[in-house]
């Protein structure tokens, strides 16, 4: 198999607003820069490409525009994936926040950036060019393992998370590239936070380079209900540290049982399907659960509940908060579309989603071959299971989908993977 990989910074300048927090912060310095990552490989003479950000998530603004200028450029792809980490300590304004569901989640993602999402389209068209440039034989390898003690269920601790844990190596003579599939919130950062940085994924790649790879791409996993909540052991750039050296162990131990891989056969296909939306509450409903909601806070504190009962009110809040939002923007939509990429690499399968995915919907069907990617091809908020909406998860006030849709969307995933374990 023929593959080149590149990538470029994307740091924005100062200042800049961060995402992915209600709150309003403006980043003060750059810890960390964030990157765009490519990988593009050529199969019967048909060229793919995955672009992945160290940024909260990409959708239709950017993609279009990186689609556009590739056809200008002469640069060709039979699929061109994109996708991103989900950090919430990159800048804002990437994100469509002036139409449909996500005007209700504008505190989040901030107001259009035109010039920030032009300059990631320049990065990312070098980085493409540069890629397809050095395409060339190489090896790749593959391995399937787990890492412990990063995320778990941010909801309930004592439910299943996701340690699932995927590499492939992709070498030439004198480069090497990794790329990781992982589920968990690159959240250990909070929303005090004013520095820009890719969280424990970017401590991570700084740790793999060390080990002598020029690219360390992370493709986050069915994360929806995943983080450290319950796992780290502060909120500062040490703990980043600790985690992303943590996962970085991981991958060097699973690195002894990496399996040599040839691309025999590949299958795309992408699922478009139309989901159910939310009816939300009255807007006076809605307020008057935010308050009830504030006021059980306030107990819990008083009572000295742990910092971890204290979260879990705290998330009731955010959900309230959420919920009333919904409600005040509601523009009457009721149904979605929402489009699913699927890929079969051999007997790997790969499914992409533009949002984030509940793991308690996907575990029961991941394996060692079948591997989930949210933050993929746009940005739809949560896809949540039905236990999330029964007990009034911040997740299901914040997805515009109405409750069972994501239990629906995986019988049709489900489907297509039994279709394609099928065949011969």
């Amino acid at each position: 198999m023929s593959f080149g990989f590149a990538q470029k910074v994307i740091t924005p300048s100062i200042p800049c607003k961060l995402a992915g927090y209600a709150v309003t912060r403006n980043a003060e310095a750059v810890h960390d820069d964030l990157y765009v990552k490519v990988f593009v490989f050529q199969h019967d003479q048909k060229r793919y490409a995955i672009a992945a950000y160290d940024l909260l998530a990409v959708d239709h603004l950017l993609m279009n525009r990186v689609k556009e200028r590739c056809k200008q450029s002469g640069l060709h792809f039979s699929q061109l994936t994109f996708s991103a980490i989900h950090t919430h300590s990159g800048p804002s304004g990437i994100i469509d926040s002036n139409h449909g569901f996500l005007k209700a989640a504008k505190s989040l993602l901030g107001e259009v950036n035109q010039a920030y999402i032009e300059y990631l389209c320049e990065q990312t068209l070098c980085a493409l060019g540069e890629a397809v440039s050095e395409l060339s034989e190489g090896s790749v390898k593959i391995a399937f393992g787990a890492c412990e003690g990063i995320g778990s269920n941010r909801n309930d601790a004592e439910l299943a998370g996701d340690p699932s844990l995927w590499i492939m190596e992709a070498r030439h003579e004198d480069k090497k590239a990794l790329i990781v599939n992982f589920a968990c919130h690159p959240t250990i950062l909070k929303a005090d936070n004013c520095y820009i940085s890719s969280d424990f994924c970017g401590a991570f790649a700084d740790a793999m380079e060390t080990e002598g790879y020029a690219m360390c791409m992370y493709l986050n996993g069915s994360c929806g209900d995943i983080s450290s909540r319950f796992t780290r052991c502060g909120s500062n750039f040490q703990e980043v540290k600790r985690m992303g050296d943590k996962l970085a162990q991981a991958v060097k131990q699973l690195r002894s049982s990496v399996a040599p891989f040839e691309l025999h056969t590949l299958v795309h296909t992408t699922l478009s399907l139309t989901l159910k939306g939310r009816v939300p509450q009255s807007i006076d409903s809605a307020k008057t659960m935010v308050e009830k909601r504030k006021a059980e806070l306030e107990q819990g504190k008083a009572r000295g509940l742990s910092t971890q009962e204290i979260r879990l009110l705290e998330n009731a809040v955010e959900g309230a908060a959420a919920d009333y939002l919904f409600a005040l923007h509601d523009e009457g939509i009721r149904e979605y579309p929402l489009n699913v990429e699927m890929l079969k690499l051999n007997d790997e399968i790969f499914i992409g989603f533009p949002g984030e995915l509940f793991s308690q919907l996907s575990n029961p069907y991941a394996d060692a071959h079948t591997h989930f990617i949210s933050y993929t091809n746009g940005y739809q908020m949560y896809i949540a299971d039905a236990d999330a909406y029964d007990k009034h998860y911040y997740e299901a006030a914040s997805s515009p989908f109405a409750k069972g849709e994501g239990e629906r969307l995986m019988k049709e995933i489900v489907e297509q993977i039994k279709k394609w374990r099928n065949q011969k």
